[in-house]
């Protein structure tokens, strides 16, 4: 701004002066206070400044989002005021803006416009919680590890713990736990003492406010244990058994192991038709086979934790004895009805000593049921079950059964006999069972007859007046040659034969007749024939009589009856 003005001088005085001028020299645009990098936090407002010099200065803040690779002139809307000033100011900034570039183009009157250095933007987060720690649970003596998901602008971590009473911080110095100040925190050796402590960790970072997360527990497990171990088993073939161990620990998992002694050493078992509860803490066996003698057994439980295995058992299967049932007939188990069968168990196997013997079944025709050897009989056809069963000195049982039959027909027959005197035809009528196949009859007079039915005649000349009992037996026979007898008695009285005797037959009246017959009989009737007649013995006397002019001749009749009620008569 310096003032000009011209002195004129000439010959004649006085001199001029001119008015006076004003020299004015503009400057370019000029920067002398380049913006600067600038760091805030979300939510901030960030303001880039500019001092620069010259004529006519006019302002143009550009943002870069690409890293500067491209420039956009910015306007005063949205977040931005002073967009054409030397302050531009940017309000509310979020983390999107982070890294975002800034430069101001300057223009004056004069000289050429100048550019600001590019300036970036910083974007600062407060700490956030991305996946927060987990609750776990881990094995005694193992590590148990808690880790957090963060970000943040320059985040600092600390991990806190409450045994029981309230939160404090981790040492990173507590040779318990390492990674105290980092996102992941580690137990190198959680103890059941800690189990139940809960965890949280506070992250703070340039920008406000902290975080912190919810507590989350540690859960310390034991390592299962065996209470109670299984035991050795014996039992006879066919027998039941179990093995049992209680254990205890947590979220177990039952897991029976056999040794069959094939080469294989322990295997798992499966439930089968011998196996029940193979995955349970007790294991069930039935009808166990003389086979399996020797198997070997243990429980293998498993959890989270360590797994365990229970002391090894050994199963014993002792065999069962083994009899077999024997007759001493020879067409055993096939015997005639009334026959004597010797029976024996015949025990084998086993133990070799055998304490209890018993018959059990249709018992009725044995003599004892409770010894090895018995005897059979009975008249009873049919067929008869019966059991054996013998139990030696370890308490294992043998049984075999045996179907005796017993082949025995019913002979029986009817007659129409009843007691007569003297002579007797009878008809006989066969009722025999059908299974009786042959007859043979005895009529008990030495005669016989192969018919099924019979007609016989029975007669008894006993001079002796005897009663004649003839034992009529039938023998009905089967088709296995097995007998059975039916008899009955026919009964005859001895004949009576009537005779009379008169010491004289004809004479004069009167005329005393003396009439004599057999003695021995029960009673006689006498009749004279002229009108008399009496009940006497075997001698009788009669006076006979006659009035009249011609011969009279008297037939006289004599009934004599034995003790039996047998008669006969006679005359003369």
């Amino acid at each position: 701004l310096n003032r000009y003005r011209v002195r004129v001088e000439g010959e004649c005085a006085p001199m001029e002066l001119s008015d006076l001028a004003i020299l004015q020299v503009q400057t370019p645009a000029e920067i002398q206070d380049e913006p600067v990098d600038l760091t805030i936090c979300e939510g901030d407002n960030a303001t880039f400044s500019v001092n620069a010099t010259g004529e006519g200065l006019s302002y143009q803040w550009q943002e870069s989002t690409d890293n500067g690779a491209n420039w956009t002139n910015l306007t005063d809307v949205g977040l931005y005021i002073g967009t054409g000033t030397p302050n531009l100011s940017i309000f509310s900034v979020d983390r999107g803006y982070n890294g975002f570039m800034y430069r101001v183009n300057i223009t004056g009157t004069c000289g050429m416009p100048a550019r600001s250095v590019e300036v970036e933007l910083t974007v600062e987060t407060a700490p956030e919680i991305l996946t927060p720690p987990e609750g776990i649970t881990v094995c005694v003596d193992n590590p148990a590890t808690f880790t957090v998901d963060a970000q943040g602008s320059n985040m600092n971590y600390q991990w806190q713990v409450n045994a029981g009473a309230s939160f404090v911080n981790i040492d990173p110095a507590d040779p318990l736990y390492s990674g105290a100040n980092t996102g992941t925190l580690t137990l190198l050796s959680a103890q059941v003492a800690q189990s139940g402590y809960r965890y949280r960790i506070t992250i703070t970072g340039s920008c406000a406010p902290a975080a912190t997360t919810s507590p989350v527990m540690l859960l310390v497990n034991t390592n299962p244990v065996i209470d109670d171990q299984p035991a050795d088993a014996a039992i006879c073939e066919q027998g039941n058994t179990f093995f049992r161990a209680s254990a205890s620990g947590p979220d177990m998992v039952y897991q029976w192991m056999v040794n069959r002694q094939d080469g294989f050493n322990f295997v798992p078992l499966s439930d089968d038709s011998i196996h029940v509860g193979a995955t349970t803490d007790q294991i069930m066996l039935t009808d166990v086979p003389v086979s399996m003698n020797g198997w070997q057994y243990r429980l293998d439980v498993s959890s989270a934790c360590l797994p365990v295995s229970s002391d090894e058992v050994t199963l014993t299967v002792w065999p069962n004895p083994v009899p077999s049932i024997t007759g001493d007939l020879p067409n055993f188990p096939l015997i005639c009805g009334g026959e004597t069968l010797t029976l024996d168990g015949n025990p084998a196997g086993g133990s070799g000593n055998y304490s209890l013997h018993q018959w059990t079944g249709e018992i009725g025709p044995l003599n004892v049921v409770n010894q090895q050897v018995i005897t059979f009989r009975t008249l009873i056809s049919g067929e008869y079950d019966l059991v054996y069963t013998v139990t030696d000195d370890r308490g294992c049982v043998g049984s075999d059964v045996v179907t005796i039959d017993n082949d025995r027909p019913t002979a029986q027959f009817l007659s129409d006999a009843v007691p007569s005197c003297g002579f007797l035809e009878v008809n006989f009528t066969n009722t025999s069972s059908a299974d009786a196949v042959s007859f043979q009859w005895d009529f008990g007079d030495e005669t016989t007859s192969s018919q099924e039915d019979a007609v016989h005649g029975f007669d008894n000349f006993s001079p002796t007046g005897t009663v004649a009992y003839y034992n009529v037996k039938l023998v009905a026979t089967s088709e296995n040659g097995c007998n059975d007898t039916a008899q009955s008695i026919v009964t005859i009285y001895p004949k009576v034969e009537a005779t009379i005797n008169a010491d004289v037959t004809e004479g004069c009246h009167p005329l005393d007749v003396t009439f004599t017959t057999q003695p021995g009989g029960a009673s006689y009737f006498w009749d004279f024939g002229d009108g008399f007649a009496e009940e006497g013995g075997y001698v009788a006397h009669h006076l006979y009589e006659n009035y009249t002019s011609a011969a009279v001749t008297h037939t006289v009749e004599m009934t004599t009856t034995s003790f039996y009620g047998c008669q006969d008569s006679e005359t003369i």
